[in-house]
């Protein structure tokens, strides 16, 4: 199977090439479709789409000695949301950014990162990207903000870890690949020669130099206690050798009340219904004599459910598996680095438009300034109030289809 969960997406079924018109397994798992996609690629045509009545160009790729087909960079959002190739950051939210913190090139998306404190622009575009706004990012790059219900018992670590790996893959970050300094951490994956970077020393030994010892570093967390950050001064991160990632002074009590915060206190986590997604920046010191250790510079937290679902708290991890059980198609949309309150908890994609889910919890002037920003939108939006009972879905009225769209 070229794609680990490739087949769980409804479209495209077909994809033009030149004058002729092919079904996307063919292309991507037969000898004669991976020849006329050689040849396409020779002759310079650009194939297209079929997700909508329209045009919608996909770059050819080479992976692993096969050719694939991508997603222009900033384009997903052309897509339709049941194609496999709609994704990536949202016209909305690249509104937030100046060219210096993100653009397109070639076939790439460049960022530059900066601090989550860093300030705006004069014009009020943030001039650097933050770590929170790349985990986004790569998230919804990778399509794991969506969710069909054929995804479910088959969303597992590894094809998470492969889908990030493949969307990291469209990112170039602070003028460097973002693949040549990205380490994934295990349990993320149980397969370690499947980051593609390999294990951190070869990491290390491949990356470029203009990167010193910078790492970014993105793994998961369970079963924390602010006792932990406390006592040990060590974030929960385990790289090779036993090499941990360290807290600096500075970032400590700020990184470990941060932590606590995205954790829901911790109670869920004992539970096993939510782990939390970390991305951290962190400088290696290699060869000191009290021991190797990664200092952190900068993290971002993202809480997501056993499925893998981005939630920002314990009512949304709630509306989300409810959502999943009820064998729902939905996103999830994500704020990047503005304002949360301004997007939707949940958008089902399986009606004939889409349907805000908005989640009311016990923060009163949140809940208002979302329930405004809502109204002003969406009128139709669904509204659930932890304190009631669920609020009765629309049914769905747009046909999933039960067969895949890529078979192995």
């Amino acid at each position: 199977m070229v794609d680990d969960l490739a087949d769980y997406y409804p479209m495209p079924r077909h994809i033009r090439v030149g004058e002729a018109t092919h079904r996307l397994e063919w292309l991507l798992l037969t000898r004669a479709g991976q020849a006329e996609l050689d040849q396409a690629r020779r002759d310079g045509a650009i194939p297209q789409c079929s997700c909508l009545n329209k045009p919608l160009p996909l770059v050819i790729a080479e992976r692993d000695d096969q050719l694939v087909l991508r997603r222009y960079p900033l384009t997903g959002r052309d897509h339709r949301a049941e194609c496999r190739y709609h994704g990536g950051i949202s016209p909305e939210q690249t509104r937030l950014y100046a060219s210096t913190a993100l653009a397109s090139h070639d076939d790439v998306v460049r960022i530059h990162l900066g601090h989550s404190t860093q300030r705006e622009g004069d014009a009020g575009l943030r001039t650097r990207m933050s770590l929170a706004g790349l985990l986004h990012l790569l998230w919804e790059n990778a399509g794991l903000n969506r969710w069909y219900p054929r995804m479910e018992h088959a969303r597992r670590a590894t094809s998470v870890q492969r889908a990030l790996w493949e969307a990291a893959g469209e990112l170039v970050v602070d003028d460097s690949p973002l693949r040549s300094w990205l380490y994934l951490v295990e349990p993320l994956t149980t397969r370690p020669e499947a980051t593609g970077g390999g294990r951190l020393a070869e990491l290390l030994l491949h990356r470029p130099k203009a990167l010193e010892d910078r790492l970014l570093v993105l793994g998961w967390l369970r079963h924390v206690r602010e006792n932990h950050i406390a006592v040990s001064g060590q974030f929960p991160l385990l790289l090779d050798r036993g090499l941990r990632v360290t807290l600096s002074s500075p970032t400590a009590a700020t990184a470990g009340r941060s932590l606590l915060h995205h954790l829901a206190r911790g109670a869920a986590l004992e539970n096993d219904c939510l782990r939390v997604v970390v991305l951290a920046d962190v400088r290696l010191q290699i060869g000191r004599k009290d021991g190797d250790c990664a200092v952190l510079r900068d993290l971002a937290m993202m809480p997501v459910t056993s499925r893998w679902i981005p939630v920002a708290d314990e009512a949304e991890a709630a509306m989300a598996d409810h959502l999943a059980v009820q064998s729902r198609a939905f996103t999830k949309p994500l704020w990047y680095d503005g304002p949360r309150a301004l997007h939707p908890a949940f958008q089902l994609i399986d009606t004939p438009h889409p349907v805000d889910v908005e989640v009311m919890a016990s923060d009163r002037a949140y809940n208002e300034q979302r329930r405004q920003n809502l109204t002003a939108r969406t009128p139709t939006a669904l509204l659930w109030d932890t304190s009631r009972p669920w609020t009765p879905l629309p049914p769905p009225q747009r046909p999933i289809p039960t067969t895949s769209a890529v078979t192995a």
